[in-house]
């Protein structure tokens, strides 16, 4: 539309100063005469702006002149300057709407407002590769239509299971999409990546009107937390590890310190909490022999089982015969 493209002219020049028709054309994907021509329209709506022909012309307004068209204060801008786009919503095809946001919001800047200082990373260290999601565009359109859908998950034997639900949502959480189904007082959740299948229905979507995302999010979680039952583990540890164990175990940080107290010839006894018997193998092999399992016995067995592999595997002859 003309009105949306003469906004976007006028905060491309508010923003950026002094460009060239050509340069304008290639941001609003038009031709220089529409940029003429939209520039003579806002000229006569009353803004002061100029088109300079020749080497070093170019459009711009009238130093000085501003239009505050969203009444963002210096604060406020700073808050949004740090924000980048997050990659969920370049997943699904948002990302160049959102900058284009951006760039009108920038134009909102106050004159002398603050340089951009803060710069947030919302990217782990070590960053795992985020799992393809072929699957994620016809979802999102369901979600979006608030139409009814159709997808297949693994059943018994492999075969495909087809249900059909209403799509509420989507979240996303630490790489991963989830779609978030109503099914009355609890919410179905589903993995995106693991989904075979999805058809977007005709049919609109039954979706409560009080549906509120981030509650049965949360609720959700809390209850899928509430079903890992915990692996606690009774071992000895040197006290070279309490500082690493503070770190991996927050939640056990008093019980670390009183057995870090309570050490005797540099080893202190105490009992952490793992997911499962084989969390507990992967992160206690990481140690070597500066734990040792106490209890429970079926894990001191693995740890043994694990520990005789390796030996046989890197024993004197062995390296390399394979």
């Amino acid at each position: 539309m003309r009105a949306d493209r003469l906004l976007a002219l006028l905060l491309l020049l508010q923003s950026r100063g002094r460009m060239t028709a050509a340069e304008l054309a290639a941001e609003l994907e038009c031709s220089e005469r529409t940029i003429y021509r939209d520039l003579e329209a806002l000229s006569m709506a009353g803004v002061p702006v100029f088109a300079e022909r020749g080497p070093g012309g170019g459009c711009r307004l009238l130093e000085d002149w501003r239009s505050d068209l969203t009444g963002l204060t210096e604060a406020e801008w700073g808050a949004l300057a740090a924000l980048e786009i997050p990659a969920p919503l370049v997943q699904l095809g948002l990302g160049s709407a959102l900058r284009q946001a951006f760039v009108k919001l920038a134009a909102a800047r106050p004159e002398r407002g603050p340089a951009v200082r803060i710069y947030v990373d919302p990217t782990p260290w070590a960053e795992r590769a985020a799992p393809a999601v072929p699957l994620l565009g016809e979802v999102h359109r369901a979600v979006s239509t608030a139409r009814r859908m159709r997808v297949a998950r693994p059943g018994p034997h492999g075969a495909p299971l087809w249900l059909e639900l209403d799509p509420c949502g989507l979240v996303a959480k630490e790489g991963r999409w989830y779609l978030l189904a109503d099914a009355g007082e609890h919410t179905v959740v589903f993995r995106v990546d693991h989904l075979l299948a999805a058809e977007v229905l005709e049919a609109p979507a039954r979706i409560p009107v009080a549906f509120d995302l981030r509650a049965r999010w949360e609720q959700a979680c809390a209850v899928l937390a509430a079903d890992q039952r915990l692996y606690p583990v009774q071992l000895r540890a040197s006290v070279a590890l309490a500082g690493e164990l503070e770190r991996e175990f927050p939640e056990a940080a008093q019980e670390i310190a009183q057995a870090l107290a309570a050490q005797q010839a540099g080893w202190m006894r105490l009992e952490l909490p793992f997911g499962n018997l084989y969390e507990a193998r992967s992160r206690l092999l990481g140690w070597g022999g500066a734990v040792e399992v106490l209890a429970p016995r079926p894990l001191r067995e693995s740890l043994a089982d694990f520990a005789r592999q390796a030996a046989a595997r890197y024993a004197p002859g062995v390296l390399g015969s394979a």
